[in-house]
């Protein structure tokens, strides 16, 4: 069973919107956002993924290889927290990056998955 995010992405879906849940098993390339994990913690920052390879597809790439063992695009959503929170300590250079949660819905216009960091920086 999935968690799945509302639309707005700002908190977990209302019984209403759980009528509307579009699974990744029935719609594969534009199914309802879903809650990776979250510990609970209160971000002040906001990443996506793909503007991480965007902004620099070779460094990313680089620090996905050294802490994901694997391409920075490949299934996000199966890796351990604390390796996603050292990849974007590695691709930002600041080990006080705490990362409190990862959402992972399908981008509307490809289909593509795409990933949200919520994190915080110690300290700030």
């Amino acid at each position: 069973m999935f968690t799945y995010w509302s639309d707005t992405l700002k908190a977990p879906m209302t019984e209403e919107e759980l009528e509307t849940v579009k699974s990744p098993h029935e719609y594969p390339y534009s199914h309802s956002p879903i809650l990776c994990f979250d510990t609970g913690e209160e971000a002040r920052h906001t990443v996506y993924h793909d503007r991480m390879m965007r902004w620099d597809f070779d460094k990313y790439e680089k620090i996905a290889q050294r802490y994901l063992k694997s391409p920075g695009q490949a299934y996000l959503e199966s890796k351990s927290r604390d390796l996603l929170e050292k990849l974007l300590q590695g691709y930002f250079a600041n080990s006080d990056i705490r990362l409190v949660r990862m959402i992972h819905y399908c981008r509307p216009d490809n289909g593509y998955p795409n990933y949200r960091f919520d994190y915080y920086i110690k300290g700030e």
